[in-house]
């Protein structure tokens, strides 16, 4: 008979694993993805490091208090975004969203579903009309989907 793992060592290790998947995203340089934009974005880059922390802590609460978790964890993606955002930050934050669906309530799963699509329509809509470049990608994305979706 084999002694079961202990969840909290579980936790631990998901939480660990996802802070050294960030660092090691923030070391070879691939951690913008927002190329300098945001209101903070003159700010240092190590800051990117406070949020992924953040984050990354998230993933202890994701048995324990799930809604919690990812409360915490969307006023992190909002800072790390307002700083210019970061890769590792974001990856995180799948991983936290993804838990508060599987051991949160039944409502979370909901929520995180419409909250989803609303947020993707929101940002499709803001993109298409942004001045400078909206209308312009918007047109050359349906020119090249023009045979589901006709002008």
């Amino acid at each position: 008979m084999t002694a079961r793992w202990p969840s909290w060592r579980t936790d631990l290790a998901i939480s660990l694993v996802s802070f050294a998947g960030g660092l090691l995203l923030y070391a070879a340089g691939g951690w913008r993805m927002f190329l300098g934009d945001g209101p903070w974005s003159g700010a240092p880059d190590w800051l990117l490091l406070v949020p992924m922390t953040v984050m990354a802590g998230c993933c202890l609460l994701r048995r324990l208090a799930p809604g919690t978790a990812e409360g915490i964890g969307l006023v992190a993606l909002a800072a790390d975004t307002m700083l210019g955002g970061s890769l590792g930050t974001a990856l995180i934050f799948t991983q936290v969203v993804y838990d508060a669906c599987v051991y949160g309530r039944a409502w979370l799963w909901r929520a995180n579903l419409i909250g989803g699509v609303a947020g993707s329509v929101l940002a499709a809509v803001a993109g298409c009309s942004s001045p400078a470049t909206g209308a312009a990608s918007c047109w050359a994305w349906s020119s090249r989907w023009s045979w589901c979706c006709p002008r």
